[in-house]
């Protein structure tokens, strides 16, 4: 059987051994390189050199369109995914950052807590001792009354004025 020339079917009984064939462009992997570059260069050359393998001038063009398409496309894809994880980078540190400080925070609250409680009790016994120095005075106990006296004395500027030095240190 011979080949039709006319409507360019090969016969069936040739297995290309004419040695007509073209060697298609090198691909290199690189991981910076136009997405679907060897697929795009793939169909260019088979558009260039053999339309009819693609089913027709007007078949191959389409092709041809769409992986253009398609290539345009998946490079806004991945200039967006490496926008986005820029943008996930920078959320995860302040993320850290926030952590960080609320963590400081909450130490500084725990501690003003506890201070608070001592602040209070100082103020209570501070209370009692004054009392308790009135009536040792009023029993003639002066040297009681003046201890238990100077005593309250300190705690209530201890329970004052240490807050105060505290909370404007931070």
């Amino acid at each position: 059987m011979t080949p039709n020339v006319q409507s360019g079917i090969p016969d069936p009984d040739n297995h290309g051994g004419s040695g007509n064939q073209i060697a298609g462009p090198k691909v290199v992997a690189n991981l910076d390189a136009e997405p679907l570059a060897g697929l795009m260069d793939a169909v260019n050359g088979i558009v260039e050199s053999r339309p009819r393998g693609l089913g027709g001038d007007v078949a191959a063009l389409m092709i041809q369109g769409m992986v253009a398409s398609y290539q345009s496309e998946l490079r806004s894809a991945r200039s967006d995914a490496r926008r986005w994880q820029e943008s996930n980078e920078q959320l995860a540190g302040q993320l850290a950052q926030a952590k960080e400080a609320n963590a400081t925070l909450a130490a500084e609250l725990s501690g003003m807590k506890k201070q608070r409680a001592f602040s209070s009790l100082g103020l209570t016994l501070a209370t009692v001792l004054a009392g308790l120095a009135v009536d040792a005075y009023k029993s003639g106990a002066d040297r009681f009354a003046i201890g238990s006296g100077a005593i309250a004395l300190v705690l209530i500027v201890g329970c004052w004025v240490i807050p105060i030095i505290n909370w404007k240190g931070k």
